[in-house]
């Protein structure tokens, strides 16, 4: 299995064509110049970042080509932004450039339009600003407004022009003290609006919706768990378990318009670690769900755990590339997974393109009604899957059931690869993952996952792998801080970056992975970057502010950099 390589980047007319060709990015003739000694396919043009992942297919892959593996060591700090925030340290957000304009919402949901060459400001919103104990990812933009979700469960369009708001819908009632609401960036899709709904690990019925992007008005919803009469109802018990059965929707969906479909990765089911209320494969959990774009109905699904028990939900968004199987260029899925595999499908039929077989696995304490297969691909795990020996009394690899006992189990909650988006390029081959080693100390009642003190001498750590999805293995790793939660970007300049919790914001080779640059920033880095061209010059986004789920610094700032 090779992949397809597209020559992008060398001059002017092969950049537009792969915009043109490949949908990666919007790109229009501008009359900006480069800057001395960058490289000409750039110059004169506008290279936007149009979506939380940049393309349709949520690639994270910009044609621009004046940053390399030759320039990036002059890369500087061009502007920044301050964005206070109600919502502390948890800034996980991505910028988009469309329209002319840099959008980018805090961590409680304001909403800023910024000229994206000198970071001035144009319009502030706080329509969406919401709870303190909000995440929100960045918006959508589309039909001439800019779309927000909101951590109480509201949808939101802001005129792209002036902030006003066009109009607003709540997607779903909130409880009192409940965690419903939203964490994902909306995508938009041909004149709607796509949302799912958060659910904070309670119980709850998933579902994701379609809203028309001129009034709010909702095209479609699809429940991510059936009920007993639909299709995939049978995998829940008799009874009403299926009502708060779990199957959030955290993260923004990829969508293929040629062939009309929109690919939703699916959460864990509730509760996460005790299943002796939900046997059965608890459909569509865990899954990546293809719906019809036009309707929401189903067109066909992957799961990637049975019944799960370990909170190894796909909360990393999945990615649309191109695969060659011998003559025949393949329309192909990854979705990088908590338990450290790579999984790889055929987009059109949902077939794995990766030989992935049911293997047993362990299945007791026999009141977990652990499921006795799980699929497991056959191409080389990006992260650990068992914990090193000698760690705690009781470990256990991946799928080990939870029991009575408290058990330490690698991957943990984290991943593998947790949120973090994946970021792919065709002219490397290679994808970018946060890979995650982390542990989880679990029970059948609780992870003590986030309690690092229980387990002072577990390794907590991350890698930025490049993975090479043809040959199914690791092309190079290198060590990140902490965790790695933030996701990356590349370009065609062959330049991969990617933030550090501890607070540094790198550009690396994207085919050795060798640090090219780093910057220290005000605070940990957990958000997604994005790259996009402007007046001529090519920019490098990324919202700083770390993440709650382990201690470092905090800022809520956007930093913006260019060459020098």
């Amino acid at each position: 299995m090779q992949l397809r390589q597209d020559p992008v980047g060398r001059f002017l007319p092969r950049v537009v064509r792969a915009c043109a060709l490949l949908g990666l990015v919007a790109c229009t003739l501008g009359s900006g110049t480069a800057p001395e000694g960058s490289r000409a396919a750039t110059t004169g043009v506008t290279i936007d970042w149009g979506g939380f992942g940049g393309d349709p297919g949520s690639m994270r892959y910009s044609p621009a080509t004046q940053i390399t593996t030759g320039t990036a060591h002059a890369l500087k700090l061009a502007w920044s932004l301050p964005m206070p925030s109600a919502s502390g340290s948890r800034f996980e957000s991505t910028p988009i450039v469309a329209g002319g304009r840099l959008f980018v919402s805090s961590a409680d949901g304001a909403v800023y339009a910024l000229d994206p060459v000198s970071g001035s400001l144009i319009w502030q919103s706080t329509a969406g600003v919401s709870r303190a104990s909000a995440t929100n990812r960045g918006v959508a933009y589309g039909d001439g407004n800019v779309y927000l979700a909101t951590g109480d469960a509201r949808l939101l369009a802001l005129d792209a022009g002036t902030g006003a708001v066009a109009w607003s819908v709540q997607i779903t009632p909130v409880p009192q003290g409940s965690n419903v609401g939203e964490t994902m960036a909306p995508l938009y899709d041909r004149g709607r609006v796509i949302v799912g709904v958060s659910l904070g690990e309670a119980p709850g019925r998933g579902f994701v919706a379609a809203y028309a992007a001129g009034t709010g008005k909702q095209v479609w919803r699809f429940l991510t768990v059936p009920g007993p009469s639909d299709p995939g109802g049978n995998t829940w018990p008799a009874g009403t378990a299926y009502q708060t059965g779990g199957g959030a929707v955290w993260m923004t969906p990829a969508v293929d318009p040629a062939l009309n479909l929109l690919y939703v990765p699916v959460g864990n089911p509730v509760p996460d670690y005790l299943g002796q209320d939900r046997a059965g494969a608890n459909l569509y959990t865990d899954s990546i769900v293809a719906l019809h774009a036009d309707t929401g109905t189903l067109a066909r699904y992957f799961q990637e755990v049975h019944h799960d028990l370990w909170d190894y939900d796909p909360s990393s968004p999945p990615v649309l590339l191109t695969l060659e199987q011998g003559i025949l260029a393949v329309p192909a899925l990854i979705e990088a997974g908590k338990t450290g595999w790579l999984y790889v499908l055929d987009r059109r039929t949902g077939r794995p393109l990766v030989p992935t077989p049911e293997k047993p696995v362990p299945a007791k304490p026999g009141y977990q009604y652990a499921s006795p297969t799980q699929p497991e691909p056959q191409n080389q795990p990006f992260a650990p899957q068992c914990p090193a020996k000698g760690l705690f009394a009781v470990e256990g690899c991946i799928f080990t059931p939870p029991s009575d006992v408290p058990t330490l189990i690698a991957p943990g909650g984290n991943g593998g690869a947790s949120w973090a988006p994946v970021a792919y390029s065709p002219r490397t081959g290679l994808a970018y993952i946060c890979a995650n080693e982390q542990p989880y100390l679990m029970s059948a009642e609780a992870s003590f996952g986030d309690a690092f003190a229980i387990l002072p001498s577990t390794p907590i750590k991350g890698n930025l792998v490049g993975y090479d999805v043809a040959k199914g293995r690791i092309a190079w790793s290198q060590p990140m801080s902490a965790v790695c939660f933030g996701g990356s970007a590349v370009t065609a300049g062959d330049v991969v970056f990617t933030g550090e919790t501890s607070g540094k914001f790198d550009a690396r080779d994207a085919r050795t992975g060798q640090l090219l640059w780093q910057f220290t920033t005000k605070g940990g880095v957990d958000a997604a970057p994005a790259v996009y061209v402007a007046g001529g010059r090519e920019y490098v986004a990324v919202d700083v502010g770390g993440n709650a789920i382990v201690d470092r610094p905090a800022a809520n700032v956007l930093d913006v950099f260019t060459l020098s």
